[in-house]
């Protein structure tokens, strides 16, 4: 019996096989170099949103920086409480006939005009002097100074019952507008007392 001949596969068919197959294999690897490639927006997308709480994290910063200089600005403000009434001044301390005087009862007593020179030339002031005053007030003989205090702002000015009586007409002044103020001819205007409400003897 003869047996047929095993026919071998031609050189063409081997190439053919060939050439298939790395085409095969070149279309894998461009699939998995695409998915490579589409994964890094997804690492950029990661990176995008640190970057976003860090700027988060610096506006907060800046923002409590913001509220700590108002705080200290807030703090740095101030608020003047008058003193007193205008018009009416209480007489107290070492005195044996403390009072309260008003605008109305200085007018009832021996007021005087005096003359004063002072840098804006001569000015003209009524009312009552000290001298008289303090003799109605009766001090006591171991009262050396007298604290007197403004209404405005709550202003003190002591000064020593023996430098005002070096100025005889020291006044208790009646201002046009009701005002009671202190004039002290010779004496520094810091000295005078502008609508004063207290005078307190030490």
């Amino acid at each position: 019996m003869t047996l047929p001949l095993t026919r071998r596969p031609s050189l063409t068919a081997i190439v053919v096989l060939l050439v298939a197959g790395l085409g095969l294999f070149a279309v894998c690897c461009e699939d998995s170099d695409t998915e490579t490639t589409s994964s890094v927006p997804s690492t950029s997308s990661g990176t995008a949103t640190t970057d976003s709480s860090a700027a988060t994290s610096t506006t907060g910063t800046s923002t409590t920086g913001t509220s700590t200089t108002g705080t200290s600005a807030g703090q740095r403000t101030t608020t003047t409480v008058p003193k007193g009434e205008t018009g009416v001044v209480e007489v107290k301390g070492l005195v044996d006939n403390p009072m309260t005087l008003k605008t109305e009862d200085v007018e009832k007593m021996n007021v005087v005009t005096v003359t004063v020179e002072g840098p804006d030339g001569k000015q003209e002031y009524r009312g009552v002097r000290l001298s008289d005053l303090f003799a109605t007030f009766k001090i006591r003989s171991g009262a050396t100074r007298v604290a007197m205090t403004a209404h405005a702002d709550g202003f003190v000015v002591e000064l020593s019952l023996q430098d005002i009586a070096w100025s005889p007409d020291a006044l208790l002044a009646i201002g046009a507008d009701g005002t009671l103020n202190i004039v002290i001819p010779g004496f520094d205007k810091k000295s005078w007392v502008k609508d004063l409400v207290s005078m307190e003897f030490k």
